[in-house]
């Protein structure tokens, strides 16, 4: 082989950019494997398509690989190519003494450059002789320590302010270029700069800009002319497109590398001159300059600051963009152009706005937002935050992967689905997709790890694998045929509180409890809800239709007009409406294939049903008589005028009931007085105001609640013979128990408590008031938060009272002969 034909290879093998081709590059001949190991220097290997997938922990390994790659196959490396983040990552120092010198390239946009940040080894940096910092890759250009640097290539946008400075006063730096220039400030900066290092009498840099066209250049015109007279003084090189690009009918727009990373904004000329005033007013108001970006920026603070300006105007549309948008490489499109091919893979942020019929590809982007616009196509790859606005008659499809996907402000029949036609069986993946006063959105064949909806009118979710749902208030929506994923994380929520601010990934919850609840939602149809319990409540004229469930407890709570249809079901509840509530039915309909096994009612009026096969019922004391069930085999106990009472349902019925160790039957219709006995075990299936057992006389009660239902029971009522009390899956607000001594698991409060010993000590014990009986002679009482009266007995003479707060009266206290009260703020003594 010639040498010029080695030459030729070796030029050819700079322009491989993947590992892929690299290796398939040196598996075609001898020739070109030789020629790869001839090369003193790498060609770059882009990550585009790695960066905006990956996860965190994987970053590292991943810049390992590829560095382990170059050192492997380019033998006589001495110049290595690469990007920042590549040098921040891996463990550099092994291949330290290898390289002569480092050139970082550009780099695509990392997603993760906005989280972390990693220094890079002391090795490193006297070896950098050229570097291009792209914006928001915040290497820190320590110019002290970068000893060798010779070339400077930096974006003027959001570029730290202290950077010019020490580019300006480094002794090795001889080529600087700004680019992304749109500012005149900053233009001014620069010329300030090159004649302090005039001054000091040091070498002079050669200096070239940039100046795109932006939205401040096409208002500040007069400035920027300004601001090239001085730098063209001071013999610096300036590249003026301050021109934007416009682009005729028959051209297709396609943005690249060279010019459009960072930001671009793509409008028409008619939108731009109409907010051309507001721009300007806005500009001097908040004083916008370069100066305001700081090197620490989060991700978090980009996608605040990418969200659209929803400021009102007077008369007139919101803004069109918003502060990042100022200063951003601007395009304007002309009416007939139909497709935008977004090529760049340095893009942080593409915005679109008041744009008409139009096609959109896009490959890598952090954020993508597109609003005012009508009639739109979108087709993108790797997006990190898509946001729609106001946009009508929208298709988005989604290549590989999004994040976070906004549809919100008014948008009107668009659609969201996967861009992957092909195989029917390969769904693109969203992390969260969220949706506000939006009407006729339809989402179809997506993996989403969460969907919330809020005010959405006329949408449609079906054929998606989803792993949380949230709607509140949404109007003729349908969720339906949408397969259930195979993780115990599933959660469907249809509620109407406030949106919690959370962003939780598919892949970290945790909860196997699910809780499925649909609120505030109006002529609505879901289908195959997901394993768990459900809660349904104020839903009107909606349809709900179970598939395939297991162990499942679903709670019907003010239900109105509602159709339940679905297969087997363990769990019902439903709760009335309440009694002052006259208007309004309380109507539900099971189909015939519905087959349950236990219905809870707790109802003020009677409840009127349908159809269905129900194995256990239970319903509170003020239900009527017009309650229709087919096959009901159980009903339940509950407590009216201290009689144990059983209620027909349909037949007769038999439940057990324990009293102390042994088994009390009660038929249909009987009523029985409890025995005195030394323990009694109540299981309590119902709700009630106050449970009276006041007629017991035992000396130790228990309450269960065996099932586990949802009970609400305010007060406990126990005789003066009760003396230990124990409470199992049931709680009461109050209890009022003269003789009680012991309560298990109790934690509301003891309405009184009697003490008889002749010497009594009470601590830390709820209740309100304490009475001491004839026998008590000595009392001793500490930390009772709740205690507020005391009443002694005339044999009480000796009364230590300390830390009860709410202590206000003490009765009997003239006869005490040592008194000592110690912090009780509320008692007057």
């Amino acid at each position: 082989m010639s040498r010029l034909e080695k030459v030729f290879l070796m030029n050819v093998s700079l322009y491989i950019n993947t590992v892929e081709s690299i290796r398939n590059f040196m598996m075609v001949n001898k020739q070109c494997l030789e020629a790869i190991k001839m090369l003193h220097i790498n060609s770059y290997i882009d990550v585009s398509s790695y960066v905006f997938s990956c996860k965190i922990s994987s970053s590292q390994q991943f810049y390992s690989h590829i560095a382990d790659f170059i050192f492997r196959v380019f033998e006589n490396i001495e110049t290595l190519q690469c990007c920042a983040y590549m040098l921040e990552n891996c463990s550099f120092e092994k291949y330290n003494d290898r390289v002569q010198s480092i050139v970082i390239v550009k780099t695509a946009q990392n997603k993760f450059s906005f989280k972390q940040h990693r220094h890079m080894p002391s090795c490193v940096l006297p070896k950098i002789k050229s570097v291009f910092i792209d914006p928001f890759n915040f290497f820190r250009l320590r110019v002290d320590q970068l000893t060798n640097l010779k070339i400077v290539s930096l974006c003027a946008w959001k570029l730290p302010k202290y950077v010019l400075r020490d580019v300006y006063e480094s002794n090795s730096v001889t080529t600087a270029s700004f680019w992304r220039c749109a500012i005149p400030e900053f233009l001014l900066k620069i010329c300030r700069q090159i004649e302090l290092r005039k001054s000091k009498f040091m070498k002079e840099i050669e200096t070239t800009t940039v100046i795109e066209s932006t939205v401040l250049t096409k208002v500040y015109t007069t400035d920027l002319s300004q601001a090239v007279v001085e730098l063209r003084k001071n013999n610096v090189k300036v590249l003026n497109f301050s021109n934007p690009q416009m682009l005729s009918k028959e051209e297709q727009i396609v943005l690249g590398d060279d010019r459009y990373s960072g930001e671009v904004f793509v409008t028409t000329s008619k939108a731009l001159l109409e907010d051309r005033v507001y721009v300007k007013k806005y500009y001097n108001n908040e004083k916008y300059n370069i100066d305001k970006f700081d090197d620490q920026i989060t991700q978090q603070i980009v996608g605040e600051k990418c969200e659209l300006n929803t400021n009102q105007k007077q008369g007139k549309k919101p803004y069109l963009g918003f502060t990042l948008t100022l200063h951003s490489p601007l395009v304007l499109v002309e009416n007939g152009v139909r497709e935008i091919v977004i090529l760049s893979r340095r893009s942080v942020c593409v915005n679109l706005s008041e744009l008409q019929h139009l096609t959109i590809r896009l490959i890598y982007c952090s954020s993508f937002t597109i609003s005012n616009s009508n009639d739109i196509l979108c087709d993108f790859k790797c997006v990190t935050i898509a946001h729609l606005n106001k946009l009508v008659n929208g298709i988005v499809e989604i290549g590989d992967y999004c994040e976070s996907l906004v549809i919100h402000s008014e948008c009107k029949n668009c659609s969201v689905t996967s861009a992957n036609h092909t195989n029917k069986n390969l769904m693109s993946k969203i992390t969260k997709v969220e949706m506000n006063f939006c009407e006729n959105v339809n989402i179809a064949k997506l993996d989403i790890g969460e969907v919330f909806c809020s005010h959405v009118k006329t949408s449609k979710i079906e054929n998606c694998v989803i792993g949380h749902v949230t709607f509140r208030n949404c109007t003729e929506c349908e969720f339906l045929r949408t397969n259930c994923p195979k993780r115990e994380c599933n959660k469907i929520t249809f509620t109407s509180q406030k949106i919690e601010k959370r962003c939780r990934r598919l892949y970290s919850l945790k909860s196997s409890t699910t809780h499925d609840e649909f609120t505030n939602n109006v002529n609505c149809r879901f289908v195959c809800f997901l394993n768990g319990k459900t809660s349904i409540s104020e839903n009107e004229l909606s349809q709900f239709q179970n598939a395939e469930i297991q162990q499942q407890k679903n709670l019907f709570v003010m239900a109105k007009r509602v159709v339940f249809v679905g297969k087997k079901v363990k769990k019902l509840h439903f709760d009335r409406l309440p009694p002052n509530d006259q208007f309004k039915k309380f109507n539900i309909t099971f189909d015939r294939f519905f087959v349950g096994e236990t219905i809870e009612i707790n109802s003020a009026k009677s409840v009127k049903y349908k159809n269905g096969d129900v194995k256990d019922y239970y319903y509170g004391p003020s239900i009527l008589s017009n309650v229709k069930v087919k096959h009901c085999k159980n009903a339940n106990l509950y407590f009216k005028n201290n009689d144990l009472v059983v209620d027909k349902v349909n037949g007769v019925v038999t439940r057990k009931f324990l009293v102390s160790n042994n088994y009390f039957y009660a038929k249909d219709s009987e009523k029985k007085t409890l025995f005195d006995c030394d323990c009694a075990i109540f299981d309590v299936r119902t709700n009630s105001d106050v449970f009276d057992l006041s007629m017991y006389e035992g000396k130790k009660v228990v309450i269960t609640n065996i099932k586990k239902h949802v009970i609400s029971c305010k007060k406990l009522v126990l005789s003066d013979k009760v003396e230990e009390l124990e409470l199992q899956e049931i709680q009461f607000e109050e209890v009022e128990g003269t003789g009680l001594k012991k309560a298990r698991n109790l934690n509301g409060k003891i309405v009184k408590t009697i003490l008889c010993e002749k010497c009594e000590k009470v601590f830390r014990k709820k209740c309100e008031e304490i009475v001491c009986s004839d026998n008590v002679e000595k009392v001793v009482i500490g930390n009772c938060k709740k205690l507020v009266k005391i009443t002694l007995s005339e044999n009480t003479k000796i009364l230590h009272i300390q830390n009860c707060p709410k202590l206000t009266h003490i009765e009997g206290i003239k006869q005490v002969a040592t008194l000592t009260i110690k912090n009780c703020e509320k008692y007057i003594h």
